[in-house]
């Protein structure tokens, strides 16, 4: 089967998005560079410019600011299979584009993208996780995690890790909270802090590689396999 393909998205301003993906480019250098980038890349991703002030649930997403850490405009791309997320690294040529003033040269922007996108399909770039901060220590029983600690947590070779995947919005995650504190109040009694109970907010946090399908969803990394075990029954 063909590999999913990246979606390659210019996260913009209203007058930049709107220039950058009229058909004729808009006349502009910064929509010139964009056009440049998806003629190069026809076959390699699908490459858009987005209105980011017109869809909240996408600059959720995409953790943009004020409420996310990345700033506008903003290339990203999305490896569609597994709701990866790459953005250039800061200093890049990819990053360092002017795009609000247009790019002084359009084809040396374009192939900044365009080297961006080739190194995110042959991995030479970091996904990009979103992350809230770390949470102040509860003093309960279940391990809150954030995106930048859950890669770590799960694939601790010493513990097993049992995670609650939610949503605050969730009813189903709100009937089973009472129930996950109690199932970790017995587990760190029994087993004496070998098993791990925890849980993470995925409309503030990433984890890497891994899109729940709904919530809540409850997924076991056991030391001797830390792909996961994920619950698959009634969540009634």
């Amino acid at each position: 089967a063909a590999a999913a393909p990246l979606h390659l998205l210019l996260l913009a301003s209203p007058s930049l998005a709107k220039g950058a993906a009229s058909k004729g480019g808009g006349g502009t250098a910064d929509s010139a560079t964009l056009l440049r980038a998806a003629r190069a890349l026809r076959k390699e991703a699908v490459v858009a410019a987005v209105d980011i002030s017109r869809h909240d649930e996408l600059a959720t997403f995409f953790d943009i600011a004020p409420r996310g850490r990345l700033s506008t405009p903003r290339l990203v791309a999305l490896s569609v299979g597994n709701n990866t997320k790459f953005t250039p690294p800061d200093g890049s040529a990819a990053a360092a584009l002017a795009w609000d003033a247009g790019a002084a040269d359009a084809d040396a922007g374009a192939g900044a993208v365009v080297a961006f996108v080739r190194a995110v399909g042959s991995g030479e770039v970091a996904p990009y996780v979103r992350s809230a901060a770390a949470p102040e220590p509860q003093g309960g029983a279940v391990v809150e995690l954030v995106g930048d600690s859950h890669a770590a947590a799960v694939g601790d070779a010493e513990r097993d890790v049992l995670v609650q995947y939610y949503s605050p919005d969730c009813g189903h995650c709100r009937k089973l909270a009472p129930v996950w504190s109690r199932v970790a109040e017995r587990l760190s009694e029994s087993e004496g802090g070998e098993v791990v109970v925890a849980q993470m907010d995925m409309s503030a946090n990433d984890a890497l590689g891994f899109e729940p399908e709904g919530f809540p969803t409850l997924i076991f990394y056991p030391r001797t396999a830390k792909q996961g075990i994920e619950y698959d029954g009634s969540r009634d």
